[in-house]
C-alpha cells in the first residue's frame, strides 16, 4: 500500500478481502489508524537496517536538496546517503526534515535538520557520524555553496576538515545550458513555444481532440507535449523538441482546420500565433539546431543522472562532450538531419504510422505528411551547391556563435574538479593504469590516504601495506580481470578478495562513495509529489515521511532484505501486551491426535450459536440413516477427545485407553451417567428432534450439540446402549450416546465452550442432575480400535 501510493483508508478493504478468504487476523485492526501505526513501524525497521548499513561502512556521503511539497505550504529538506554495499554505490532516503520546524531556511537551520536526521532518526553515533562523513553534495543555492557559512562549509568545520564539498554535476550543467543557449532569441522563443503548447493540450480537452482526430486522418502517430519548464533537466528538454518536430505537420494543419470551421474561436488569436511560427523556416531551422545540442549535452546529463560517475570521470567527460559540440559547426543542415526535405514552398515528412513506433525498424511503416505555404523558403539550385537559403545561413550563424560560448561555459562551471585530489584518484580505473611510470600511482594512492586518514583509520587502514597489496592487485588484475570495466572488477574484488586487499579495499570504498550528483534527491521528490494526490493532502508530516521512506527505498532492497523488514516491524507492532493477548484470544490451540491430523481446541463459530435455525437445514435420516453411522465413525477418527462434543464422537472413537476409570466402571454406573445426561438434556434442550435428526445433526459437528437432541430419542438411545452394554461388556463398543455424555463431562472445566456448544453441563441456576467425572485436558495417547459396523448399527 506505501509502495504503490494508496490511500490509507484502502487499508481496510484490503482486510476485509483477507478475512473474506479465511484468513485469521487480529480484531481491531483493519482502520486506517492501524494502517499508520503500522506504517510508522516499517519506517522505523528501514531507518534500523540503514543505521547498520552505514555503522558497518567504511564512508559515506549526504546529498540534500530542499523544495516546497506539493500544496502543503512547507519548506521540506530530503536527506539522502550514498554508501558502497557489495561494490556498487547505492543511494538510501534517510530522512524527509521539516524545515519550517527549525525557523527560517537557513544554512544553520539546515546543518541542524540534517544532524537531526542522521544521529537521531537513524541513531547514528556522533563518533561515526563525524569520521565517516566524506562527501556533502547540494545544489548551487547559495544556504548550501556560500563560501562563509553556507552548508557545505559549516559540514566540514564540524570537526570535518578532509570533507569534499561538491556542487552538484546535473544542476552545473543546467545552468550552463541556460548561460549559454537559452539567452539567445530564437532559442528563448522555441522555449517558450513548447510551454504554450504544454498549456493548450492541458486546459483545452476540445482541441486536444481535434488534434488526435486530425492524425489519425492522416493516419500518422502523434504524442503528447510533455512539460518542459520549472525544475528540468537538459534531457526533459530534448525530450520536448523532438515531440515537437514529430507532431510539427500534424499540429499545424490541425490548427488551420480548427481555424477554418471556426471550432475554437475564444483560442484564434493564440492558435493563429503557433501557426505562423509552424509556418516559418526560420523557426524549424531554430528548433532543429537546438535539439542537436541538447542531444549533445543530455547524453553527459543522463551520465551524471546514473550516478555511476566518479569524481576523477567528470573532466574526461566534459571533455568527449566538448569534442562532439565541436564537430557540430562543420555538419550539415539541422533541418535534414531532424527529418524533413524542403521543396519550394512545402516541407515533407515521413512519420511512422499509429502503434508502428512499437515495432522494430524493418517492419515499421510510415506515410508521408507535407505542409505547404511556408514563408521565407527559397528553391536550392539544382546547379549551385553554394547557394542556401537564409535560414540556413541564420542557423550556422548562430552555431558558431553558441557553440564555443557553450564550451566556454563547461570549462568555467567544471573548474573544480581540476583540483589535485580528485586527479589523485586516477587509479581506481584500470584503463588509466600506466606500466611505464608505477610510482605515479602509489604516490596518488598514498595522497588519497593521507588526506582521508582519519575516516581510514577508524575503519584499521595501516598505510605500510597498501604498496604491497597494489602491486599485487595489479598481477592478479592482468590474470583474471583483464578487459572488465572498473565497477565490475571493483564489485569482484570487494566481494571475494577483501581478504587479501585488505587496506586496498577500504580505500576503494570510500573513493566510490563520494557522489557527485544530486539527481537522486530530484527523483526522490518527484515520489513525493506524485504520493501527495488531492485526497491526501492532509497527510501529517510524520506519515509523510515514512511513506517516502517506505516507497524511495523499496527498490533497494533484496528479497530476504525485505523479509527481515518486515519481521522486524510486525515484532515490534506485536510488542505490546494489548496486541499480544488479541493473538491469544484470536488463535486456536491444537492438539494432536490420531492418523496425525489436528483440530482447534477451541473454536467458536456463529452456526453453534444458531443451532436451532440450522436444524431445519440438516437432512433427513430417512435416506441416510446407515450411510450417517459410516460417516460418523469415519470424522470422529479425526477429532481430538479434547476438543470434541457430544454431537462429534463416535461410539468407535473412544477406548478403553482415553475413558476415565470411573467411565470404565459397569453397566450400573454407566447406566447412571446416561440417565443423568438424558435428564440434562431434557432440562437443556425444549426443540424437538426426531432419531433421524439426530444422525444429521452428527454430520455437521460445528453446528449441532446435544440440546438438539430429542429427549425422548435419546432415552431411547440410552436403552439401547444399556442392552449392548449387558451384552458386550466390552468398552471399546461403547454407544455414541455414552461416549457423548463423557467427554462431554471430560470438558467441564471448558465453560465458555460448553454454554455455546450445548454440551450436558449444567449452568449456575440450574440444578445439577449427575454426570460422569471429568477428566484431564492432557489425555493418554489412544490406540486405533477396529470398527464394527455390526456394533454400530445396533446401537441406533
Amino acid at each position: 500500500m506505501a509502495v504503490d501510493g494508496l490511500p490509507l483508508s484502502t487499508f481496510k478493504t484490503l482486510v476485509r478481502v483477507q478475512k473474506a478468504n479465511g484468513v485469521k487476523l487480529i480484531e481491531g485492526t483493519e482502520s486506517s489508524n492501524k494502517a499508520r501505526e503500522f506504517v510508522h513501524e516499517i519506517a522505523n525497521a528501514i531507518r534500523a537496517k540503514l543505521s547498520s548499513i552505514l555503522c558497518s561502512s567504511t564512508a559515506f556521503s549526504v546529498l540534500s536538496d530542499g523544495s516546497q511539497a506539493r500544496k502543503t505550504s512547507s519548506e521540506k529538506e530530503l536527506v539522502m546517503v550514498q554508501v558502497v554495499k557489495a561494490g556498487h554505490s547505492v543511494f538510501y532516503v534517510a530522512a524527509l526534515e521539516n524545515i519550517d520546524s527549525y525557523g527560517d531556511a537557513n544554512a544553520e537551520n539546515l546543518h541542524k535538520s540534517l544532524d537531526n536526521a542522521l544521529e537521531n532518526k537513524l541513531k547514528i553515533p556522533h563518533d561515526k557520524y563525524t569520521k565517516a562523513l566524506v562527501s556533502a553534495t547540494a545544489d548551487g543555492a547559495s544556504v548550501n555553496t556560500g563560501i562563509y557559512n553556507g552548508l557545505l562549509v559549516r559540514f566540514q568545520k564540524a570537526e570535518r576538515p578532509w570533507l569534499v564539498s561538491i556542487h552538484c554535476v546535473s544542476h552545473r550543467l543546467e545552468l550552463a545550458v541556460k548561460d549559454t543557449l537559452m539567452k539567445e532569441g530564437p532559442f528563448k522563443q522555441v522555449s517558450e513555444m513548447m510551454t504554450t503548447l504544454y498549456y493548450l493540450m492541458k486546459q483545452s480537452g476540445k482541441f486536444k481532440r481535434h488534434f488526435e482526430v486530425t492524425a489519425s486522418a492522416l493516419h500518422c502517430q502523434v504524442y503528447r507535449f510533455p512539460k518542459v519548464h520549472g525544475t528540468r533537466f537538459v534531457g526533459h528538454q530534448r525530450k520536448g523538441l523532438k515531440i515537437l518536430l514529430h507532431n510539427w505537420i500534424p499540429l499545424a494543419q490541425a490548427i488551420e482546420n480548427s481555424i477554418a470551421s471556426k471550432k475554437h474561436t475564444n483560442m484564434d488569436a493564440k492558435l493563429n500565433g503557433i501557426l505562423k511560427k509552424l509556418r516559418s523556416l526560420q523557426f524549424l531551422a531554430m528548433c532543429s539546431l537546438l535539439y542537436e545540442l541538447l542531444d549533445i549535452v543530455s547524453s553527459l546529463s543522463l551520465k551524471f543522472e546514473r550516478g555511476d560517475v566518479q569524481t576523477f570521470e567528470v573532466l574526461p567527460a566534459i571533455d568527449v562532450t566538448k569534442v562532439r559540440l565541436q564537430d557540430l559547426l562543420e555538419d550539415e543542415d539541422p533541418v535534414k538531419k531532424a527529418g524533413y526535405s524542403i521543396e519550394g514552398n512545402s516541407v515533407l515528412c515521413n512519420l511512422p504510422k499509429g502503434g508502428h513506433m512499437r515495432k522494430s525498424a524493418e517492419k515499421r511503416e510510415t506515410v508521408s505528411v507535407e505542409l505547404d505555404g511556408m514563408s521565407h523558403a527559397q528553391r536550392r539550385s539544382d546547379t549551385s551547391t553554394s547557394s542556401t537559403t537564409d535560414e540556413s545561413d541564420m542557423s550556422r550563424k548562430l552555431k558558431q556563435k553558441v557553440v564555443p560560448a557553450l564550451m566556454k561555459k563547461l570549462d568555467e562551471r567544471f573548474q573544480s574538479f581540476s583540483n589535485t585530489l580528485f586527479k589523485n584518484m586516477f587509479w581506481v580505473n584500470p584503463a588509466n593504469w600506466r606500466s611505464d611510470a608505477p610510482e605515479t600511482e602509489i604516490e596518488s594512492l598514498q595522497a588519497c590516504s593521507n588526506h582521508f586518514s582519519t575516516t581510514l583509520v577508524a575503519s584499521g587502514f595501516d598505510s605500510s601495506k597498501i604498496k604491497l597489496e597494489w602491486q599485487t592487485l595489479k598481477i592478479v588484475h592482468k590474470s583474471f580481470y583483464q578487459g572488465m570495466e572498473a565497477g565490475e572488477m571493483w564489485a569482484k574484488v570487494l566481494q571475494y578478495r577483501r581478504k587479501e586487499f585488505p587496506n586496498l579495499c577500504l580505500l576503494v570504498e570510500l573513493i566510490m562513495a563520494i557522489g557527485v550528483s544530486n539527481s537522486t534527491v530530484e527523483c526522490g521528490f518527484s515520489m513525493l509529489t506524485a504520493m501527495l494526490s488531492d485526497r491526501r493532502l492532509s497527510l501529517s508530516h510524520t506519515t509523510m515521511e515514512d511513506l517516502l521512506v517506505i516507497k524511495a527505498n523499496h527498490q533497494v532492497w533484496s528479497e530476504s532484505e525485505r523479509d527481515d523488514i518486515i519481521e522486524a516491524s510486525l515484532k515490534n507492532f506485536m510488542s505490546s501486551k494489548r496486541r499480544k493477548r488479541q493473538v491469544q484470544n484470536s488463535t486456536p490451540n491444537f492438539a494432536t491426535v490420531e492418523h496425525g491430523h489436528s483440530m482447534p481446541k477451541k473454536m467458536k463459530c456463529s452456526n453453534v450459536a444458531n443451532s436451532d435455525t440450522q436444524d431445519s437445514d440438516t437432512q433427513d435420516s430417512d435416506t441416510q440413516d446407515s450411510d450417517t453411522q459410516d460417516s460418523d465413525t469415519q470424522d470422529s477418527d479425526t477429532q481430538d477427545s479434547d476438543t470434541q462434543d457430544s454431537d462429534t464422537l463416535d461410539s468407535d472413537t473412544q477406548d478403553s485407553d482415553t475413558q476415565d476409570s470411573d467411565t470404565q466402571d459397569s453397566d450400573t454406573q454407566d447406566s447412571d451417567t446416561q440417565d443423568s445426561d438424558t435428564q440434562d438434556s431434557d432440562t437443556q434442550d425444549s426443540d424437538t428432534q426426531d432419531s433421524d435428526t439426530q444422525d444429521s445433526d452428527t454430520q455437521d459437528s460445528d453446528t449441532q450439540d446435544s440440546d438438539t437432541q430429542d429427549s425422548d430419542t435419546q432415552d431411547s438411545d440410552t436403552q439401547d446402549s444399556d442392552t449392548q452394554d449387558s451384552d458386550t461388556q466390552d468398552s471399546d463398543t461403547q454407544d455414541s450416546d455414552t461416549d457423548s455424555s463423557t467427554s462431554d463431562s471430560d470438558l467441564s472445566g471448558q465453560t465458555d465452550l460448553d454454554n455455546q456448544s450445548g454440551t450436558e453441563h449444567v449452568s449456575d441456576d440450574e440444578p445439577d442432575h449427575g454426570g460422569g467425572p471429568s477428566r484431564s485436558v492432557e489425555q493418554e495417547d489412544r490406540g486405533d480400535k477396529d470398527f464394527d459396523d455390526t456394533d454400530s448399527d445396533s446401537s441406533f
